[in-house]
């Protein structure tokens, strides 16, 4: 996966509420799925738009990440996303519209 790293991510420390010490940060994304021959590859989707939930507001970080990537699963999408925020795994919460 590509990621852009000249742009950087800003998480604001009210991103969410906190759990075991962790703040949590919250994503919505939009997919397109692509359902090429499942006998070579699985299916796969790829991320058209995702925001970041900041207090009472949706901040698009589309930008941030590669939208061309072909992602196999939302935990995936997760791990790359805990990667390219420099949070740990369990502090994202993911949801598709």
């Amino acid at each position: 996966m590509r990621i852009d790293r000249s742009a950087s991510p800003v998480l604001r420390r009210s991103a969410g509420p906190i759990s075991n010490g962790l703040f949590w940060v919250n994503f919505t994304f939009r997919s397109h799925s692509t359902f090429p021959d499942a006998a070579i590859e699985p299916a796969t989707f790829q991320v058209q738009q995702i925001w970041q939930q900041v207090d009472d507001q949706q901040r698009e970080v589309s930008h941030l990440i590669d939208r061309t990537y072909r992602y196999h699963s939302v935990r995936e999408l997760r791990w790359h996303l805990a990667d390219r925020f420099a949070r740990p795994i369990r502090s994202l919460a993911l949801s598709r519209v």
